[in-house]
């Protein structure tokens, strides 16, 4: 196709010769490049047929009216290898792409291990190598995305082909040992066709005495699709929410508030749970303040009374909000890039805070930032304008650098303002004390 994969080398390959692999891919074919000799059982799904190619034998199952969290299952269910290889069927692997996982695994069985995923444009099948040092990212909507692994982290790595410590995988590309994998209970069959399988995977592998790691010297190109090519029992919004929220309910303990909050969702529309909450007593996994505290200690935890949260862009300059201590201007605007200087929290109260200090009108119309002890004006964030409580002033973007208060004008893109986080509380209940 007039491309070049990645090449990777690896040591000891003899040593891995005792080990076997289960791998199944859905509806199209892939560059596969794998030694036979390390492979027991191969699953495609497709046709129902069995066939033999030497050493390889090719199990098909017919998946045209199945949920693909069916065919996961079943697939896993039928393999005989004792490390289960999960690869999804728009994927193109690097040589060497599969010695990696397999020696990791033979090092440590409660490990799940992902290759690093490089991207084959849809458009084109162009192969893209993705940039370096990145790990797996997710947010309180429980949004699976990537972030550059923290400087901190950065700087004790011996080398760039060294293995990536990550809070969750992307899912559809890991591999696992087989025993462990059901150990932990495999997958939550009752999720529905597709979505949320990879959150619910990597809080129970952290939390049930695994690990979660991306391998530098594992490459495998992935079509990221701009369709989701299922079938879906109702919309696939609805059905990926209601996986994730399954998820939630099980592992998230008092911080699945946030996620019901993010997405307006009632806790109650999960199904029943009772199985899966049974089997983390059964594992007796750790808290999901343990994995907060342990594995995703970046993510910024919002106030329980918060109604706004994260970061707050403005939609004329698309400029983010952003303190800037001990400069003539508190508040500035500047590039979205996260992190404390812009992160705001909007309170049930109407006080906002802004990297950590509390907004207040300053002379000219500035913005300021004092002690959040003291006491504060109220805001409200309506219909994207943030406005200044009984003034009719709303909050300006000025010269795509500056933020002033200014008359409240319908229609102006400059004083519309989006959060990262809108969350909405369907009880007050759903609000914890403190």
């Amino acid at each position: 196709m007039g491309r070049v994969a990645p090449t990777m080398t690896t040591e000891g390959e003899d040593n891995l010769s005792a080990l076997s692999v289960a791998r199944f891919f859905i509806n199209s074919l892939q560059y596969f490049r794998s030694p036979l000799g390390l492979l027991h059982f191969n699953l495609q799904q497709g046709r129902r047929e069995r066939t033999q190619f030497g050493s390889l034998c090719v199990h098909s199952l017919d998946s045209k009216k199945l949920p693909c969290q069916y065919v996961v299952v079943e697939g896993a269910r039928e393999a005989r290898g004792q490390i289960l290889v999960f690869l999804d069927s728009h994927c193109e692997c690097g040589v060497g792409w599969l010695q990696p996982l397999l020696q990791a695994l033979l090092q440590d069985r409660k490990k799940v291990v992902s290759p690093y995923i490089d991207v084959i444009k849809s458009e084109s099948f162009t192969y893209v190598q993705s940039p370096d040092d990145l790990q797996g990212d997710f947010n309180w909507r429980l949004e699976f995305g990537w972030r550059a692994i923290p400087p901190d982290v950065l700087t004790t790595r011996a080398g760039p082909h060294q293995p990536i410590s990550t809070p969750v995988i992307s899912g559809g590309l890991f591999a696992v040992d087989r025993d462990f994998f059901y150990n932990i209970g495999s997958y939550d069959d009752l999720m529905d066709i597709w979505g949320g399988e990879n959150m619910e995977l990597s809080f129970r592998v952290w939390m049930c005495g695994g690990s979660l790691e991306i391998l530098p010297c594992s490459r495998v190109g992935h079509v990221f699709r701009n369709l989701v090519p299922y079938s879906f029992p109702a919309d696939p919004h609805t059905t990926v929410l209601t996986n994730l929220a399954r998820a939630a309910n099980v592992w998230m303990d008092q911080y699945s508030r946030f996620f019901f909050a993010a997405v307006n969702m009632s806790s109650s529309d999960t199904g029943d749970v009772t199985s899966r909450v049974a089997l983390r007593e059964q594992l007796r996994c750790r808290s999901f303040q343990w994995y907060l505290d342990s594995v995703a200690t970046h993510l910024d935890i919002p106030s329980p009374h918060a109604t706004h949260f994260g970061q707050l862009k403005n939609k004329g300059s698309l400029l983010c909000l952003t303190a800037k201590f001990g400069s003539p201007d508190d508040l500035r605007l500047e590039a979205c890039q996260g992190g404390k200087n812009q992160t705001i929290q909007l309170f049930l109260s109407g006080v906002l805070e802004a990297g950590g200090g509390c907004v207040v009108p300053g002379p000219n119309k500035h913005l300021t930032l004092y002690g959040c002890h003291l006491p504060q004006p109220q805001w409200n964030l309506v219909d994207g304008q943030l406005r200044l409580d009984k003034t009719g002033l709303c909050v300006t973007s000025v010269d795509n650098e500056f933020v002033r208060l200014a008359p409240c004008v319908s229609g102006s893109f400059f004083q519309l303002w989006e959060a990262s986080f809108t969350f909405s509380w369907l009880s007050s209940a759903a609000i914890p004390d403190g």
